[in-house]
């Protein structure tokens, strides 16, 4: 108030503009406060006492009935009314301060918000993508797996089928053979049954041939009962061919091979093996 009591009069310009983060607001505001302060203060002369301790002023006379209506007519009069329009407009200021941070901080609210979403949403994406890559990684690998059990069951499939195949041959094989071997069996048996008959050989001096004792010999004693006509030891169990003689063991097959048959001497072309 000293400051305004030293200047009568003020003029004071307060220029509120809109705040940066707001476009909206395009006219700016100005408030133009005057303040017109008159101070009529009345110059008071020096107080002096007299002897008797009462107050009185210098140079007038207390007296004096003019005087004093002048000063209690100074004394009545009111004090100089004083505005309050800049205390106002600090209020009005202040207010609209605090308006305009709270818009700039509820847009900066806003905008975080939105960016944390944004962040929030690229995150759960990324994510996504991924998971997405991780069990497509996955599915290929499991196919590969399953093609390549699959590439496996094929071939194990086809051998199966091979085997098979050879398998059937082969008991194809076995049973053509026992047929061919039970029905050398059964001519050998006949064979073996039947009388061995001789033509042509001179008889010896007893009056028989070597034909007849062979015969006889035969006869009474068919291959000593199923035994090798070479070494009469081991049972017989090869059959010569082309004459089909179930005469030899697979031992003196070995070794007289190539030479005739023991029982009708002609040429062999083969042998065959019979499990008896």
């Amino acid at each position: 108030m000293a400051v305004e009591a030293q200047y009568p009069s003020n003029l004071v310009f307060l220029n509120g503009s809109s705040s940066e983060k707001e476009n909206k607001r395009k006219k700016e505001e100005e408030v133009v406060v005057v303040v017109d302060y008159y101070n009529h203060q009345q110059h008071q002369p020096p107080l002096f006492f007299s002897t008797n301790g009462e107050p009185s002023h210098g140079g007038r006379d207390d007296n004096n009935p003019r005087a004093r209506g002048r000063d209690s007519r100074t004394h009545l009069r009111p004090p100089p009314s004083v505005s309050t329009g800049l205390r106002l407009s600090s209020r009005d200021l202040s207010a609209h301060t605090h308006q305009e941070l709270d818009h700039f901080l509820l847009a900066q609210g806003e905008q975080l918000r939105r960016t944390l979403a944004e962040k929030r949403q690229q995150h759960y994406r990324a994510l996504l993508a991924a998971a997405e890559e991780s069990a497509a990684r996955r599915m290929r690998e499991k196919q590969a797996e399953l093609d390549r059990a699959a590439q496996g069951i094929a071939e194990l499939e086809a051998r199966l089928a091979r085997l098979q195949a050879e398998s059937m041959a082969w008991q194809a094989k076995a049973v053509a053979d026992q047929a061919a071997a039970a029905s050398l069996h059964a001519r050998l048996q006949r064979a073996s049954s039947a009388p061995v008959r001789t033509v042509g050989p001179k008889p010896d001096e007893r009056g028989e041939s070597p034909a007849a004792e062979d015969a006889e010999s035969a006869c009474a004693e068919p291959f000593r009962s199923g035994f090798c006509r070479s070494c009469r030891v081991s049972p017989v169990s090869v059959v010569l061919l082309p004459c089909r003689h179930l005469c030899l063991c697979a031992g003196c097959d070995a070794v007289t091979a190539g030479e005739c048959c023991p029982v009708c001497g002609s040429a062999r072309t083969g042998s065959v093996p019979v499990f008896l």
